[in-house]
This record gives C-alpha cells, sequence and structure tokens, in this order.
C-alpha cells in the first residue's frame, strides 16, 4: 500500500481518461495541467487509445501513456470476455499505481470508477470528477462505486452539485465544487479567414454554437431558433461547431449527428446553418462570430461559454446549469428559457439588433473571466482538493 503523501514530498496524480479526442473535458484537463505547480505534483495521464489528446500532451510536456482498451458504454461489460479484458486492464493499473508511487487516482467515468477499484484497494485515493451523471444504469453504478471508493467528487458548479445531492445525498459532504478556468489570452485575430472558409462574407451576421453532437446539447433548439430568426433576419448565418467527438466507441453520437442533420434538411437550413467537424482554432472561430449560443438542456459547467467569452464575443445561454451561473444575465449575456427555440431567437434578435449592448456585454464577459475564471485559480483550488486529500 502506498503512504501518504507528507505535506513537503511530490504527490503523484494519475488521470484516467478514457477518450483521446478533444472534447470539453479534455481541454479542462489541459488547462489544468498546464497551470498545475510540478513541484508539489507530479502528473501522469493514462488513455484508452492514442489521438489528439496524446498529441496536446506531449507538446505541454506531460507525460501519457496508452493503455488501449474498449471504451464503449457499461452494457458492453455484461460479456464474460469484455468483462475479462478489462479485469486486465484495471489489474495493470493496480501494477502502475505501485510501481510509480501514486497517490491519487482522478477519474471522469463510471467505467474509469470500476478500473480504478484494485488501485484503490492498493492506496490510492481518488477523485472522481462529474463530466455529468447521465441516464439510469450510468448513475447507479456511479453512485454504487462512488460511496465506497471515492475521497472527493468534483463538480463544476452549483447546479452540479445540487444534482448530486439530489441523487446520492451521502455523497455531499465529499463534494466539491472546482469550475474550470482558462488563460484568457488577447482575442484572435484570425475571423477573416474563418469566414472565408466557411463562405460567410464579414458583413453577414454570424451566430453559432460549439458542441459535440449529444442529445443534451440543444441542437434542436438552436436550429428551430435560427429558422425563426430568419423570419425577421433572413441575413444572418449560423454554424454548428464540434463534430462527432469518439463516435467510434460511442453508437448514439452518430444517431445523434444524423438526426441534426436530418432537421436541418427539413427546415430548409441547409444554406444557412453550416456544420463543421472539430476545429482546433477554436478562438479564432468565435472571434468570427457576433453572437455565441449554449443551448444545452443539461450543462454541468460550459467551457465553451467561458472560451467564447474570453475571445469577447457577446452569448447568450441557457439558464440552468453551468451556464446560467457563468452568465450573468443582462450583466455579461444574456439569458434565455432552457429547451425554448423561441426564447432562444428573441435573445439572438436582441443581441443582432443592438451593437452598443452586444458590445458591452461582450466586455463585461470577458473581464468576468480574468476575474473568475481562470486557468491560475482553476490549477490552485485543484492543488488545494489533492492537498487535501494527502
Amino acid at each position: 500500500m502506498n503512504e501518504s503523501a507528507s505535506p513537503r514530498e511530490t504527490m503523484s496524480v494519475l488521470y484516467l481518461n478514457l477518450y483521446a479526442e478533444l472534447g470539453g473535458a479534455e481541454n479542462a484537463l489541459l488547462h489544468l495541467l498546464a497551470g498545475l505547480d510540478t513541484s508539489r505534483f507530479r502528473p501522469l495521464v493514462v488513455l484508452a487509445s492514442d489521438g489528439p489528446l496524446v498529441a496536446s500532451l506531449r507538446e505541454a510536456g506531460v507525460e501519457s501513456l496508452v493503455i488501449r482498451f474498449s471504451a464503449r458504454s457499461l452494457w458492453h461489460l455484461a460479456a464474460p470476455w469484455v468483462w475479462l479484458r478489462h479485469a486486465r486492464v484495471a489489474l495493470r493499473l493496480r501494477k502502475l499505481v505501485l510501481e510509480r508511487g501514486v497517490h491519487l487516482l482522478h477519474v471522469s467515468d463510471p467505467l474509469g470508477l470500476l478500473l480504478a477499484v484494485p488501485a484503490a484497494r492498493a492506496g490510492a485515493r481518488l477523485v472522481y470528477q462529474v463530466n455529468y451523471l447521465g441516464e439510469a444504469p450510468r448513475r447507479f453504478v456511479w453512485r454504487m462505486a462512488a460511496r465506497r471508493l471515492v475521497a472527493r467528487v468534483l463538480a463544476f458548479s452549483e447546479a452540479q452539485r445540487a444534482e448530486i445531492a439530489a441523487f446520492a445525498p451521502e455523497l455531499t459532504a465529499r463534494t466539491q465544487v472546482v469550475p474550470v478556468g482558462i488563460d484568457p489570452a488577447a482575442p484572435s485575430e484570425g475571423s477573416r479567414a474563418v469566414r472565408l472558409r466557411l463562405g460567410i462574407p464579414e458583413a453577414v451576421p454570424l451566430v453559432a454554437m460549439f458542441a459535440r453532437f449529444d442529445a443534451m446539447k440543444g441542437h434542436a433548439t438552436f436550429l428551430l431558433a435560427a429558422r425563426e430568426i430568419q423570419t425577421s433576419l433572413p441575413e444572418v448565418a449560423f454554424a454548428i461547431v464540434g463534430g462527432a467527438l469518439n463516435a467510434g466507441v460511442l453508437p448514439h453520437v452518430s444517431r445523434v449527428r444524423d438526426g441534426v442533420l436530418r432537421l436541418r434538411q427539413k427546415l430548409g437550413l441547409e444554406a444557412s446553418v453550416h456544420v463543421t467537424g472539430f476545429v482546433p482554432d477554436i478562438a479564432a472561430v468565435m472571434a468570427a462570430c457576433d453572437v455565441v449560443v449554449c443551448p444545452s438542456l443539461r450543462e454541468p459547467f460550459g467551457l465553451v461559454v467561458v472560451e467564447a467569452m474570453a475571445a469577447g464575443v457577446a452569448v447568450a445561454v441557457s439558464d440552468s446549469g453551468g451556464p446560467a451561473e457563468i452568465v450573468e444575465d443582462g450583466r455579461s449575456g444574456l439569458h434565455f428559457r432552457t429547451g425554448d427555440p423561441a426564447s432562444l431567437a428573441k435573445a439572438v434578435v436582441r443581441l443582432l439588433g443592438d451593437r452598443e449592448l452586444r458590445d458591452r456585454l461582450a466586455a463585461a464577459g470577458r473581464s468576468r473571466v480574468a476575474v473568475r475564471y481562470t486557468r491560475a485559480q482553476y490549477a490552485r483550488a485543484m492543488e488545494s482538493l489533492y492537498a487535501s486529500l494527502a
């Protein structure tokens, strides 16, 4: 069993991240690792596959290790041969923990939590990051494992903490809120190239949402709102930026994407709503927008909202979950009723029709990020959480 880290020694932290594509959770991890005090904490990231995240980690000088296994849904564990393969991965993680003297495991998925069981029994303490609770089977597995194994539950917003408390009240005392922070760099100047790439003239207003294809992200709300906006502002262009992240292991991602594309066609929006895959220059794409919206139905945090505010763009967000905490309605952005296309359309039309309001909210949003959502704040808060478990 590992000995507890003393306050003076470097604490080894193993991050088990199932996916190697660059989604919101992966970008949050990169922000954390970029700000982490490596004189106190020694990170190692273990992934189930190779991909863009591995390259980003290596570029940042963070050690990573790929232990290949399937990161498909929990239902697949019902097959004995799948369970056996994952049991071998779990034992390999345990061996790695013992060999490296790992003090903490930072995991963010029920499957990752199950894989960490032997490592926890070997002495590593567990931090569970709730990216989202999901539906009943996922929640049940998470709750049963977390109540026995997890030393600290990490929520990204007060709304998420309340959701956890309602579902698993026995974990309330172990739940801590730590919002994600980013590096509030200068606004990108690449907007002209982005619009040229999308075929959108500079004079045409551009409204965009940034999200992977997932049912909770509110793509249908966005498309229905776009149709309504066009009745009064026919010249507006729209973009859905993101992609079918991890579609190879998560079949529902492709189904959601196909449904979004069918709805776009049904609404007659194929010419005005541009759909892109993953874009590496997200700050430049955001800077090319007049308004960025977050129509999520259930959003534990909303990193894209923080990124858009940091890029100096006016935002309109659902009035629930993390986005409603990030954005002060009427001060650093606008709220609209969650899942209500008409409410979203009204907010966007208001922003597009009032340049002074748009500029004022954008400036206030950028200031809010610089004060409350910086990478340094995020890293110091996580360091404090880790140190409390030493």
